[in-house]
């Protein structure tokens, strides 16, 4: 069974429903705490000067540093960490807002929470990284890079544009 557009009530943004691999896959315009155990990654969306910082991961590409929780960690705790090994970067500013859904072929939905902050310095990835690389790319640019482009990344992307703060601009 589907999972159907969203609709934010404050932005009147629709969010597409998409299939990634073998999962139904959309956004929604909430903010509220998650169990972790319907809830165990983040991706974060990190602004910096001209653009958002993507990372290089191996077998995706190009995308937004995004990861597990470890046992303990809080999602804020998890996306600070994620941007720091995968982009080599610190995130000030962070704000959730949102997360996307994906329901299962075993119809198992799980929601991942999705920051928006700042990234000043980036580049200084550590060691064992996934992440080979990473770059700052234009709002415009990245359908050009990133490495699953469609209309829900696209949207999410319009979205967390609206939704940034102006204390975000650097």
């Amino acid at each position: 069974m589907p999972i159907e557009p969203i609709l934010d009530p404050h932005q009147e943004t629709v969010f597409p429903t998409v299939l990634w691999n073998e999962s139904i896959v959309t956004f929604e315009a909430i903010v509220e705490r998650l169990d972790p155990s319907i809830s165990p990654a983040v991706v974060i969306f990190a602004r910096s000067s001209g653009g958002y910082v993507l990372a290089n991961i191996r077998e995706r590409g190009w995308c937004t540093p995004s990861g597990r929780l470890e046992p303990g960690e809080s999602h804020l705790e998890a996306a600070l960490r994620e941007t720091q090994e995968e982009i080599g970067g610190r995130l000030e500013l962070a704000t959730e807002i949102g997360r996307y859904v994906l329901q299962g072929e075993d119809g198992r939905t799980l929601r991942f929470p999705a920051y928006l902050g700042l990234v000043r310095e980036f580049g200084d990835i550590p060691a064992g990284s996934e992440s080979s690389a990473a770059r700052c790319i234009t709002f415009n640019a990245l359908s050009t890079v990133y490495y699953r482009w469609d209309k829900l990344i696209e949207r999410v992307f319009e979205f967390a544009e609206r939704s940034a703060p102006t204390n975000l601009e650097i």
